[in-house]
């Protein structure tokens, strides 16, 4: 998950004092990210693809809507939370995770309020049921992305070190 590779560039950085400028970035964590928003993806077409099938436009719509919330909402994370560039400090790393994760919710938060508000036919009791299911089902690919990754629940390697003897 994209907080374990920001955890494990807290403690990386905890445990050398800091990232030299010498160090490079693995880009795993930022390639996990991808992988996750893209099984998001996946999960809301294929949701908004049976709501189709078995029920209307307006329910595939929604669905696909509340699955777009959670895959934009877990790319914000990824690109606050995740350094692109080395010598991050384990404060860095932590305000990071810490501002990636309320970003994340902040705009979950203002999608919702954005559709509730503007849309009518969300608000049915069936279209609110289909919007939020769909958005759980998005954010259960987030928690479980660990477990289908090749590694499981290893800790990530996100960086390592490049010695340079002059």
């Amino acid at each position: 998950m994209i907080h374990c590779a920001a955890l494990s560039i807290i403690r990386r950085a905890y445990d050398q004092g800091g990232m030299s400028r010498e160090s490079s970035v693995d880009v795993g964590g930022r390639s996990f990210a991808k992988a996750v928003v893209g099984l998001q993806l996946l999960i809301s077409m294929l949701a908004a693809g049976l709501s189709l099938f078995f029920l209307d436009r307006t329910a595939a719509a929604v669905s696909l809507s509340g699955g777009l919330i959670m895959a934009a909402a877990t790319a914000v994370v990824a690109t606050i939370a995740l350094p692109s560039y080395p010598g991050a400090s384990a404060n860095t790393a932590l305000m990071r995770l810490i501002l990636g994760a309320l970003g994340k919710y902040a705009l979950v938060m203002l999608g919702l309020v954005m559709l509730f508000s503007q849309s009518s036919t969300i608000r049915e009791e069936r279209n609110a049921l289909i919007l939020l299911s769909t958005l759980f089902l998005a954010q259960g690919a987030y928690w479980l992305a660990p477990l289908l990754s090749p590694s499981g629940l290893a800790r990530p390697r996100t960086y390592h070190r490049i010695d340079r003897k002059s």
